[in-house]
């Protein structure tokens, strides 16, 4: 829901005549940095081409899904790819018109994240930040479920089959340790767009 509602301000923003040249948020807008380029391409296409190669990566737990569904029916099989289509349609739709929405409201000033171009009397933009906020916190679990698996992967068989048990001091630790990182990367990046860019 807070996807769709930050959705919703960014469209309803480029629409609504706010931001244009006399609109009453005008003034407070918030424009990026310019940033090089090379041959008429912007340094920001670039993160651009890596964050499309992460959004339209299937879901963190989408993997271990299919595969639980690999060992039943072809029924939920074919159910997995339905959703799985639906879902990406609806995404490739969300994106575009979230891109688009933006850059007629901001141009080549629009930020990475183009709700820190809104401006502080913005009540709409206030509420999508909150929504985002909420979105990121809640979802957080979920998304560090299939980074944890990921990380402990990456290590000697032994520690990882240690670290993968359910309850432990071991997975405990290696939990705490995994958000402390992923807490001082969040803190340290100026640019949302780099860091999640990097793992597109």
């Amino acid at each position: 829901a807070s996807v769709f509602l930050t959705a919703f301000a960014i469209l309803y923003r480029a629409v609504d005549g706010t931001y244009a040249e006399d609109g009453i948020h005008r003034a407070s807008a918030v424009a990026s940095e310019a940033t090089g380029g090379c041959c008429g391409v912007s340094a920001k296409a670039l993160v651009l081409s890596a964050n499309l190669g992460l959004a339209y990566v299937a879901h963190y737990n989408a993997p271990p899904l299919a595969e639980s569904l690999a060992r039943g029916d072809g029924g939920a099989r074919r159910r997995f790819r339905q959703v799985t289509f639906l879902s990406f349609t609806v995404l490739v739709a969300l994106y575009a018109g979230v891109m688009a929405a933006g850059k007629a409201t901001f141009g080549d000033a629009a930020r990475p994240n183009v709700l820190l171009n809104y401006g502080a009397s913005d009540a709409l933009a206030r509420v999508a930040r909150l929504a985002t906020g909420a979105s990121i916190v809640f979802g957080f679990p979920l998304v560090f479920s299939g980074f944890y698996d990921s990380a402990t992967r990456l290590l000697p068989p032994a520690w990882e089959t240690s670290l993968q048990k359910r309850r432990g001091a071991r997975r405990t630790l290696g939990s705490l340790c995994l958000v402390l990182l992923t807490a001082q990367v969040a803190l340290a990046a100026g640019d949302i767009g780099l860091p999640a860019g990097l793992a597109g």
